[in-house]
């Protein structure tokens, strides 16, 4: 997911500054979210969880020490909204890719 995806979904709201100063200045850097959807009690309402790690220097200067945190955003949503069309989108590229990719591994092994 991009850079610029990630704020459209507003994951970098509840996310300490120091954790995405390096990222919010280029849109197109990508980060690895893993999506999951989850259950929802509200009719044409949907629910849908973001994981993903970022990392941040918490010793600047001349010896870096770096910190990774993984962070989960759940977020509910009208099934009929914009909002709803884009996280479609973007769940069927995603998963197109992570279909080729399996399906590349698959052909490699049969091929040993």
């Amino acid at each position: 997911m991009t850079v610029k995806q990630a704020r459209y979904f507003n994951l970098f709201d509840n996310v300490q500054y120091k954790y995405v100063k390096e990222l919010i200045n280029d849109d197109d850097n990508d980060i690895d979210v893993e999506i999951k959807d989850l259950p929802c009690d509200r009719a044409c309402y949907g629910k849908v969880s973001f994981k993903f790690k970022l990392r941040c220097d918490v010793c600047p200067g001349s010896l870096s020490i770096w910190k990774t945190s993984t962070f989960t955003v759940e977020l509910e949503y009208n099934t009929s909204s914009p909002y709803a069309f884009a996280l479609t989108e973007l769940q069927e590229y995603y998963g197109d890719e992570e279909d080729k990719e399996e399906e590349e591994e698959e052909e490699e092994e049969e091929e040993e």
